[in-house]
């Protein structure tokens, strides 16, 4: 018989119900009632549960799952997934259901091609590491590449992966979140520099900062295999820049 799961998934179960949203309270947490919350599954602008905790308290997301999971499940959803539900929500009335999904993704192109802009003299600056300098030619848009990307990113979407890992699913946290990975790699030389002066530590310093800005915390089970783990956590100990456990951190006492 399937054994419950004990430690570390408590502290995992707790993150996940502490920043997440259980979908039976998903159309309060949005604004809309049971009628609104039905259309918005009906047009498939519904991404995948951030995490799904089983019965037995396994738990699984798109990135990363702690134990096998067995019985039934609660789904949950993050607070990028609330925000991109109210966005839909304040699109609805004006579209058809089959018309909602090309408009969500049709403005998240026209954000994320403003972004990438914004950022183009550090995503060529840091072109060897960025992983969206393939999208940009003299600081201007390719548009086919463009359009491949978004179609990319729109599937990883729709998995639940980037609802793991962003705080707000946009433009601007998509690319910053790359931009300041880039950064810290750069910085460091993927962690195998020495040490660094003066000057390097608060320029990593202020990368990692704002790369924590826009990035979740990430349940402890997947942390250590993520980004907050290997370009925040793993960076402040090399270079031994102060920073406390993940679980007393202000983000975990107050995650979003």
């Amino acid at each position: 018989m399937p054994q419950a799961i004990s430690h570390p998934t408590n502290s995992s179960i707790r993150y996940v119900r502490h920043v997440c949203i259980a979908f039976r309270e998903l159309s309060d947490a949005i604004g809309v009632g049971s009628d609104g919350l039905a259309r918005l599954l009906n047009s498939g602008c519904i991404p995948q549960p951030t995490y799904r905790v089983y019965s037995n308290g396994a738990v699984v997301s798109a990135v990363r799952r702690l134990g096998e999971p067995v019985g039934a499940s609660l789904d949950y959803y993050s607070p990028a997934v609330i925000w991109w539900l109210r966005r839909a929500s304040t699109l609805a009335p004006s579209l058809t259901d089959a018309a909602l999904p090309d408009a969500l993704k049709r403005w998240l192109k026209s954000d994320l091609s403003a972004a990438l802009l914004s950022a183009a003299n550090d995503a060529h600056r840091y072109k060897d590491a960025f992983s969206w300098s393939h999208l940009l030619d003299q600081k201007q848009i390719i548009e086919s590449k463009l359009e491949e990307e978004i179609n990319k990113i729109w599937d990883d979407w729709m998995s639940g992966a980037w609802a793991v890992c962003l705080r707000r699913f946009d433009g601007y946290h998509l690319v910053t979140k790359e931009i300041e990975r880039a950064r810290i790699a750069s910085i460091t030389n993927n962690g195998e520099r020495g040490v660094l002066d003066r000057q390097s530590r608060l320029q990593l310093f202020d990368a990692i900062s704002r790369l924590d800005s826009v990035i979740l915390p990430f349940a402890p089970h997947e942390r250590p295999h993520g980004t907050p783990g290997l370009f925040i956590d793993a960076m402040l100990e090399r270079y031994q820049l102060l920073c406390p456990t993940s679980e007393h951190s202000i983000d975990w006492r107050v995650a979003c």
